[in-house]
């Protein structure tokens, strides 16, 4: 049981690390496109 408990934080973990890089790149590059319009 307790392993499955640690799978599941391991798991939350790796996902909002993901998320964080995901939302990190998309910020790039609206920043970038708007700097690119003006």
């Amino acid at each position: 049981m307790s392993s499955k408990v640690l799978y599941r934080t391991e798991r939350a973990k790796y996902l909002s690390i993901i998320t964080a890089l995901c939302a990190q790149t998309q910020t790039k590059e609206i920043f970038e496109s708007v700097a690119s319009q003006r």
